[in-house]
């Protein structure tokens, strides 16, 4: 008991000079890392807190990234994005986006028109198709046709005139169609099929009627075209055809308008 009297001075001077040797914040690591702390817990100290600025790429604003190499990965509005993050506008591009030719999607469409079915001749009629374009290249359809008109040939024999009168009743075909783009919007195709023909023929002279039928004919049908696509969906389109009869062939030029559905 008197050895713990006899150092008890010593005891209290001891902790005298601790105390002030830990003096200000009493805390020896707070002196230390005092700087560090007031940037880290600004409001612990009374500062306003400071927001912490993301570097950002001069383009990173269009794309919503980072600057490569940042560990947090945020874009300029500081969502969690991946470096290489594209937004759904830059993504899979629709039709034209990216200014290359639309993919191809199979479709049907119809076209109306006039045809003169004798070139050169007052042969004309209303024609309408039905069309299916299997791929970018091959396609099949179906025509028909209306006769308006009847082409009248006189020839003089002796005193006498002979009158002859042809007319097309109608016409149905069909063809395979190849396709081939050519520049700009214009296209081509070719066409072979088969056709059936209705006719109407009369001959008669200035006292009697020789010849008055209708018949029917057919045979193979080819020919060739040319579109121009006014939009999309539309199109015009002009066709020389030759139809073969069991007489005389027939090349018929018409003139359509082709709507897609």
């Amino acid at each position: 008991m008197r050895a713990s009297v006899k150092y008890l001075p010593f005891l209290i001077l001891g902790t005298a000079l601790t105390g002030c040797s830990m003096a200000g914040t009493g805390d020896f690591f707070a002196d230390e890392y005092a700087d560090l702390q007031r940037q880290q817990m600004p409001h612990y100290y009374g500062a306003p807190a400071v927001k912490t600025q993301y570097p950002v790429a001069p383009d990173a604003h269009a794309y919503g990234t980072s600057v490569q190499g940042h560990q947090s990965q945020r874009g300029h509005n500081g969502t969690q994005q991946h470096a290489n993050y594209v937004p759904s506008t830059y993504g899979a591009a629709p039709h034209g986006l990216r200014g290359g030719p639309a993919p191809f999607k199979r479709h049907t469409y119809g076209t109306l028109g006039v045809v003169n079915y004798e070139a050169g001749e007052d042969l004309y009629g209303v024609q309408g198709r039905f069309g299916y374009q299997l791929n970018k290249y091959f396609g099949a359809e179906v025509e028909g046709s209306l006769g308006l008109s009847k082409d009248s040939t006189d020839t003089p024999l002796g005193a006498t005139t002979i009158k002859q009168t042809v007319g097309v009743e109608n016409s149905i075909a069909a063809f395979g169609v190849l396709r081939y783009p050519l520049f700009n919007k214009f296209s081509g195709y070719s066409r072979v099929g088969y056709h059936q023909t209705e006719l109407d023929e009369k001959v008669s002279s200035d006292t009697a009627v020789l010849l008055d039928r209708e018949y029917s004919t057919n045979g193979l049908a080819y020919g060739s075209g040319l579109e121009y696509a006014v939009n999309p969906r539309t199109a015009v389109r002009l066709d020389y055809t030759v139809y073969d009869f069991d007489g005389p062939d027939s090349d018929a030029v018409s003139l359509a308008v082709s709507r897609k559905f």
